[in-house]
Formats: structure tokens, sequence, C-alpha cells
């Protein structure tokens, strides 16, 4: 089918080659023949582990002989590779490493044929477009995984190769802005790490308390799911902090009704300007100060640090426990069990360093024009990736056409 010189086809058409790991051989051919390593060998498993991290760094590694037996999906950078296991959906692009590589299992490695350019591939497969197409594939199998005829029936877009190539680098050109924009971000958070290490923890002045000993520990109330509705006062997890400790902003939230607030309010109490919460399951340390604002949060998942005490500001507790040392001593406290948890007792063992209210003022001010360049920076971030998004979702629907 055509429409305006945009050809759209199953992307199985488009596809040179469709591979993955367990092409190469069978389970037990595999066992037999690819030997797996912890420590630097003759080439590298590319896993999505490793495609996640700023720095691509492989951890598993396999010897000569696993290698070639794995010839049918070895690498040498630039591929498009998607996860079709766990993270499904999540397209990477190969980067380019200094020894022979091949691909883990749980993804394939997609090769398009000549007519398509690879960067504007990479870009339609990231798209909501096609992460909704292929999600709703998975949802109509019995399990959590992509096969590939699946994937080959998803549709793509293909206009003249002039348009992709346009395309690619008009999205390219987003991406590489964001990028920059988060070295930068990047750079001001250890720059802003380096200052808190000196200034707060290393301050001659201060006197040390246990948390415990500068303000109260809790945690809320059990919310059962059958209090949630579609519209009232919104109900915080851990995800909605840590977006809103990075200012990023809210989406698919939950809520309860005004009464139950007020029930809870009253009873129990509810945050307050000044209050402190700290993600304490699952992901640890995530530091937010509330502010003038209405909400309640999840029992457990979230520890509560209320009615502080007047030696301490508010402003200056949340940028201590928000350091990276802090960040550390509160993982560390977390530990001991199946399942890491920051406890209201762990909490309250921590030490923390506490200089006179003007010391304390003019750490504030210190710290805060830091992270006010921060905030700019990530609104700047923010508005690039809401630009690109809807950029993506025009370009790709059609409607707005590229020439």
């Amino acid at each position: 089918m055509t429409n305006n010189t945009w050809q759209v086809t199953p992307i199985g058409e488009q596809i040179e080659l469709l591979t993955d790991y367990t092409a190469n051989g069978s389970f037990a051919g595999l066992k037999q023949n690819v030997q797996y390593y912890n420590q630097p060998n003759y080439a590298a498993l590319v896993r999505t582990t490793d495609l996640e991290k700023k720095f691509f760094a492989p951890e598993r590694f396999t010897d000569k002989r696993g290698y070639d037996f794995l010839k049918k999906s070895s690498l040498t950078g630039g591929e498009i590779v998607l996860a079709n296991v766990g993270s499904i959906g999540k397209v990477y692009r190969v980067p380019q490493y200094h020894q022979p590589m091949t691909l883990a299992p749980n993804m394939y490695l997609i090769r398009f044929k000549k007519g398509v350019d690879k960067d504007y591939a990479f870009q339609y497969l990231t798209s909501q477009i096609f992460q909704k197409k292929l999600l709703s594939n998975v949802a109509s199998t019995t399990l959590s995984a992509i096969n590939k005829s699946n994937l080959r029936s998803i549709t793509i877009p293909v206009p003249t190769l002039e348009v992709q190539q346009k395309i690619a680098d008009i999205l390219s050109s987003i991406d590489e802005a964001t990028q920059k924009t988060d070295q930068i971000i990047q750079k001001s958070e250890e720059l802003k790490n380096g200052l808190m290490q000196d200034l707060l923890v290393k301050g001659s002045s201060s006197y040390i308390y246990k948390l415990s000993e500068v303000a109260d520990l809790t945690s809320s109330k059990r919310v059962m799911v059958s209090d949630y509705v579609d519209d009232g006062i919104p109900f915080y997890r851990s995800t909605e902090i840590i977006k809103k400790s990075k200012n990023i902003p809210l989406d698919n939230l939950l809520y309860i009704t005004n009464e139950k607030f007020i029930f809870f309010k009253e009873r129990f109490g509810a945050p307050e300007k000044g209050d402190i919460l700290v993600t304490a399951v699952g992901t640890i340390g995530i530091v937010y100060l509330v502010q003038d604002e209405t909400f309640y949060f999840k029992d457990g998942n979230l520890l509560w640090i209320r009615n502080i005490k007047n030696i301490v500001l508010p402003e200056y507790l949340k940028m201590l426990l928000s350091s990276k040392f802090y960040y550390d001593i509160l993982n560390q406290t977390s530990g001991g069990s199946s399942q890491k948890a920051l406890t209201i007792e762990k909490a309250g063992t921590i030490e923390v360093f506490i200089p006179s209210i003007p010391e304390q003022k003019r750490l504030i001010d210190i710290l805060s024009s830091i992270d006010n360049k921060q905030l700019d920076n990530t609104n700047t971030q923010n508005n690039l990736l809401a630009l690109k998004k809807g950029l993506m979702h025009d370009i790709f629907s059609q409607k707005v056409l590229v020439n």
C-alpha cells in the first residue's frame, strides 16, 4: 500500500536478517560448545544489561570456540538489536568495541535490506507507534515474549531512501542534543557530589546525631487496591517520588478519594511541606523534600521523615541524604535480607553530620545554585525528549510529511 510515496509493508518484507542466539544450534549443541566466562576472553557476549549502561563494558565472555559456534549472531558494532524477553521491545544499537562480539540470549539481531536506511529503521523501532504494535502482539500470546513471525508481521512505513535519511538526520540531531545535555547533567552531578563530600561530610564544625534523634521516622498506613479511584488525591509510589525528585512529569497516576485522604490525615497524618520521603524498597535512597502539595503515599515502599527538629533545616537534611556518600550508606544499611529494604529501625541508626544553622544556610545556598542549574538542564532535556516524541508520532503516522 502506498500513501504520498510512502510504502507501508510488513517489516518482515524489509528485513534481510532476523536471528538470535538460539539460531546457532540446539540447546544441547549450545551447552556443549559455548562456554561462559566472567573474565575477559576471546569474544564479548553482548547482553541487554550491557547495552543499558552509559558506558559499554561487557561482563560476560566466551572463547574462540564459542564465538565460532555463534557465528550466525556475531556482531561488529552498529547493529540493531531488540529485546524479545524481559524488557520486550527495547531497541539498542550495538556500540563499537575493541574485540569480537556476539549476541547473548533474549535478543534479536535485525539487519534491513538495502532499501531501508538503518538509522531510519532504528528510529522507527524506538517510536511509540511501533512499540504499541509490538506489545499488542505480545499481549495476544501466552508467554511474555515476541516471536519472529509476530515481529515480521508488524508494518513499517517506508518512504524513499532520501526521505528516510532526512528523517533519521532530524531525529538523530535531537538525540545528539539530548546526549550533550545529559553529559552536562552528569558533570554537574559529579561536581555537586564532590562539593557535598567536602562541605557536608568533612565539615569540622559538624555534630554527629543519629537520624532518629533529629526527626521522627515512620511510614504511611495501608491503602488497599480497592481504594484506588479515577480521580481525587494523588497516591504516590516509589515511581512517582523518583520522578518528582528528578523533576520528571508524572503520568499514569493513582488516586484515592478526598474522604479517604481526610480519614488518613486526621488519624495518622499526611506528608506536609518540609517532610522528607526516601525510597525504601527496590530502588533505595532516592530522596524527595515535600513541597506545598497534597498527596498520600504507599506504605512500606517509602520512608517518611517528619517532625524534623529545629537543630536541622529540612533543606539541609534533604541535601545531606541526597549526597552520594549517604546514598551509599542508605543502600548498605538496607542490606542483610533476601529483599533489600530500608526499615525504620535501620534508618534510625544512620549517623548524620549537623553543623550550626548559619553553616547549614551557607551550604544550602552553595548547593542550591548547582541544583537550579541542574533543574534548567533537566527541563531542557525533558523538552527535547517531548519534542522528539511528538515529532516521531507525526512523522511515522504521516501527519507531517518530510520531503
